[in-house]
């Protein structure tokens, strides 16, 4: 089948957005990705399938599609079967968020019918993961969700991103890896790291914080009247800051 093209690549891709632990930041990693992707000109398309928390779903100016994969418990077959459906069909990547709920009847469902085997070989869609590991308290249950995801045989190799997310403090990943006896499983899986650095939450953490809960986009912030000179220009920096780790991650996929 004869597909179009979204960017210098010479394949699509779907970018899931996957962890096990709520409030760790998935819906922020997937309107970082999709605003980075937008930017760069990819043609992109944008899907929640948290039924708790559609924060993805909020950002108005993504156009993101809301997707209810679970009933009762379960995925939901037929529309899981209508994203699979509407991939071969369209011409865009796609940046696809998660929600802690659905993790694992949806990490299972994609298991137990091979979805991103036929993703890579049948529609000729390249599949990365974009995990999440955080500091504090949540350390101990991202890095079992990561396992979770490394120790999975049908996940491709050379196809999980890490994201270090520093709200909480700064992160060592290798040497949480290491401690947590996963790093040997963890090497031929990674394709990079992306920290989303430690901020000062006077500042950097308050304009970041205040964007995000309005689920505002880095246009709309500065073309937004409710934000300053300076708070903008912090944000300007953070997304110059964001698009640079992100950039530096993806060229290594060949974006």
């Amino acid at each position: 089948m004869s597909k179009k093209i979204s960017s210098k690549r010479d394949r699509r891709a779907a970018h899931f957005i996957l962890q096990g632990k709520g409030g760790v930041g998935k819906s922020m990693i997937a309107a970082l990705l999709f605003q980075y992707l937008q930017n760069k000109d990819v043609e992109v398309l944008g899907i929640d399938t948290d039924p708790n928390n559609s924060t993805f779903k909020n950002y108005g100016a993504l156009d993101v599609t809301q997707l209810d994969l679970l009933e009762n418990d379960n995925i939901n077959t037929a529309n899981f079967d209508n994203l699979i459906e509407n991939m071969t069909e369209t011409t865009a990547d796609y940046v696809i968020d998660n929600g802690a709920n659905t993790f694992l009847p949806f990490f299972n469902y994609i298991n137990e019918n091979n979805i991103f085997n036929i993703l890579q070989n049948e529609i000729e869609i390249d599949v990365y993961i974009h995990t999440v590991i955080t500091s504090g308290q949540a350390k101990v249950e991202t890095l079992k969700g990561v396992e979770k995801i490394i120790l999975t045989p049908s996940v491709p190799k050379k196809s999980i991103f890490i994201w270090e997310n520093e709200y909480f403090g700064q992160i060592d990943t290798e040497k949480d890896l290491k401690d947590y006896k996963i790093m040997s499983d963890f090497e031929p899986t990674i394709v990079a790291g992306i920290t989303i650095p430690e901020k000062n939450r006077d500042t950097y953490g308050h304009d970041i914080s205040q964007m995000l809960d309005q689920h505002k986009t880095f246009a709309e912030v500065q073309q937004s009247q409710r934000f300053k000179f300076m708070p903008k220009r912090r944000i300007q920096y953070f997304q110059d800051e964001m698009y640079s780790s992100i950039g530096n991650a993806l060229e290594k996929v060949g974006y």
